[in-house]
Parts: structure tokens; C-alpha cells; sequence
């Protein structure tokens, strides 16, 4: 096959699109898995983490729902054999993600180490996807970007703002160094696109 022209986005088999549309409904189900048990741990966390973990599911659930409607509905396809991790570090560093040793941890790990990675991810997919064969999933990447950009943003305010004991200051960057390792050596979280 020729090279895509200039500036043209790379053609993608149904095939690969729909593998990429699984990796990202299966991580946005666990960080809506995450979120959600975090948001239950009203002991360990301020209210207002609390309710910004709360918020933060239900955003996760719902892109996970759009991208579950995004992957192929034919003979022969099982759906749902495709919602799986993406290959690289990404699971390993969600399974880590999962021992944070507190909500207001996990939020510090998602916020500074694992949403700008998702982000940078949806940016680039966004960047080589077709405007005319994947429309579909050009608009749940536009609303993944927003959402995740929001997340960020409102997570690491709400970390900057509170005050916190210097013990529980220290758990939390300790615990996003844990976060980096995972990511040493890796491009991103998932394979870049290409052309097919």
C-alpha cells in the first residue's frame, strides 16, 4: 500500500481500530473501577476528595460506555473479547495504582502519572484518525481529551490546595514514584497509531 499523503491520516483496518477501541473501554472500565472504590473510602480522605473521585467515576463510566459502543457489531466478532489491556505498561501500572495506600494517594498517582499518559494517548490517536472513516471515534476522543484534561486540572488544584500533614504529604509523592516505574523505558500506553 502507498504511503498516506502528507498530512493525511494513515488508514487503519476495521480491525486495529476496533483493538484500539478495546484497550480504551477496558482502561477507562478500570479507572472507573478505581475511581469508584476510592470515592467509598470516606474514612481515609477529605470531602472534597471524596467527592472529586465520586465525579471522576462517573466520568470514567461513561467513556467506558462510549467506547464499548464504538467496537463492531457483526457476525463472527466477539465483542467483547476485545476489551482487554493494552499491551505495555499500562496494567501493571493500574494494578499498582489499585495498592494506593490511600484515596487521596491514588488520586495524587492518577492525576500526576497515569491520566497525562491516557491523555497523551488519546491526543495522538486523535491526531492520526481519519475525519471520515472514524468519525464515531474521533468524538469519543474529543470528549476523552476534554474529560481528561478536566481531571487533571481540578485533581492536581485540589491536591495543591489542601493542607495536609507532612507524613501524608511525603506517602503520596512517594507513591507517585512508585507510579513512574512502571512507565520507565515506555513510550506511552499503548502502541502508536499507524498506517495498516
Amino acid at each position: 500500500m502507498a504511503d498516506a499523503p502528507r498530512g493525511a491520516a494513515p488508514f487503519r483496518t476495521i480491525e486495529a481500530l476496533a483493538e484500539r477501541c478495546g484497550h480504551y473501554c477496558w482502561t477507562e472500565s478500570r479507572l472507573f473501577a478505581l475511581t469508584g472504590a476510592w470515592s467509598a473510602l470516606r474514612c481515609d480522605a477529605h470531602p472534597e476528595v471524596v467527592v472529586r473521585l465520586s465525579e471522576m467515576s462517573t466520568e470514567h463510566a461513561l467513556l467506558a460506555t462510549q467506547w464499548g459502543d464504538r467496537l463492531p457489531v457483526r457476525a463472527g466478532v466477539d465483542a467483547a473479547a476485545l476489551v482487554v489491556a493494552p499491551p505495555g505498561p499500562l496494567a501493571e501500572a493500574l494494578a499498582l495504582l489499585a495498592t494506593a495506600p490511600s484515596a487521596l494517594a491514588g488520586l495524587a498517582g492518577l492525576v500526576a502519572v497515569v491520566l497525562p499518559r491516557v491523555l497523551a494517548s488519546y491526543r495522538e490517536d486523535l491526531e492520526h484518525a481519519s475525519p471520515v472513516s472514524e468519525a464515531p471515534v474521533r468524538a469519543v476522543l474529543g470528549a476523552a481529551i476534554r474529560a481528561s484534561e478536566g481531571e487533571i486540572s481540578a485533581g492536581q488544584g485540589l491536591l495543591a490546595g489542601l493542607v495536609l500533614p507532612p507524613e501524608t504529604a511525603a506517602i503520596s509523592s512517594q507513591f507517585c514514584q512508585q507510579m513512574e516505574r512502571p512507565f520507565e523505558g515506555s513510550r506511552g500506553i499503548v502502541p502508536a497509531a499507524r498506517a495498516s
